[in-house]
């Protein structure tokens, strides 16, 4: 069985684009490593993943919440697969976070110079046979209009 979800709408800076698969939500982020630079020194964020990149780099961030509690599902595994639309794909295991008391998962991501990516998110929970999927499509901000897409389902 494949539960299809589609949306697409605009996205503003550094907001957070969601899919609901099942009774499960899958919210997805991306933003510029050079941001995070300019947080303070001391702010975890700048030591997250073995620190900020130098080099501009993009950080993929996905939260996976109970649909119906809204509250955070711990001990999942999240990978997700990037394609610069006809260029090379990256493929990451995401790291847990914790952020303000909650478990995000995040990773930096060298993309392609392109201005369209598409992300496959694979959430994989815990005491549960299958994985499920989302993907993500959007529109580097610092090239073309913002804008992204969405889908999910269960592997």
């Amino acid at each position: 069985v494949l539960l299809l979800i589609s949306f697409t709408f605009s996205l503003s800076t550094n907001a957070a684009m969601k899919v609901k698969v099942g009774n499960v939500d899958i919210y997805f982020s991306v933003l510029p490593s050079q941001i995070i630079l300019t947080y303070p020194k001391g702010n975890p964020a700048r030591d997250m993943h073995g620190g900020v990149p130098k080099q501009l780099q993009h950080h993929l961030m996905v939260s996976v919440l109970d649909s119906k509690t809204h509250k955070r599902i711990p001990g999942v595994i999240v990978t997700v697969k990037v394609e610069s639309v006809g260029k090379k794909v990256v493929t990451k295991k995401l790291e847990p976070m914790l952020m303000n008391g909650v478990f995000t998962y995040g990773k930096y991501f060298k993309l392609d110079n392109g201005a369209h990516f598409i992300a496959k998110v694979t959430v994989k929970l815990p005491n549960k046979k299958t994985a499920i999927s989302a993907q993500f499509d959007w529109w580097n901000i610092h090239i073309a209009k913002r804008g992204l897409s969405g889908t999910g389902g269960v592997n």
